[in-house]
């Protein structure tokens, strides 16, 4: 399996409980190596966009079909295809829920077979979350 960092070096700091985000980080990667093959890729990324450092962790493993993305923030919530995998469905809730408790946001794009991505918003140290609306004229989505 590769992993390919695309990291900025010169993002802005944000504000948050450095040992939660660290369990967001380690739950999505976590997620990614259990549903890439072995000869499979991983990338991460990050940059700044507005006021807003944004993550992106993308994958190429099995996907996630249309109909289970409505879901996949939820407490306890297997993926129809992951009933041979390990873990307990609770991963991507608390990745949610830790996101938005640093006033940022997460977002899944995929399709079944295709692998995954996922991003996540958060705002810069001293500026402001941005409002519902703002993230909605923006394109960022947010699951509550």
């Amino acid at each position: 399996m590769t992993v390919d960092l695309r990291l900025d070096p010169n993002l802005p700091e944000i504000s948050g409980d450095a040992a939660q985000l660290e369990r967001v980080f380690w739950n999505l990667m976590s997620n990614a190596i259990k549903f890439t093959a072995a000869n499979g890729k991983i990338t991460i990324s990050t940059e700044a966009v507005r006021d807003q450092v944004c993550v992106k962790e993308s994958d190429t493993g099995i996907g996630i079909s249309k109909d289970e993305m409505p879901l996949l923030f939820s407490e306890f919530r297997r993926l129809k295809g992951a009933s041979t995998t390990e873990g307990s469905g609770l991963g991507l809730d608390i990745v949610k829920n830790i996101v938005k408790g640093h006033g940022g946001t997460v977002n899944v794009e995929s399709e079944l077979g295709a692998g995954a991505t996922f991003l996540l918003h958060f705002p810069i140290a001293g500026k402001p979350p941005v409002s519902r609306g703002e993230q909605q004229r923006q394109g960022i989505e947010q699951f509550d």
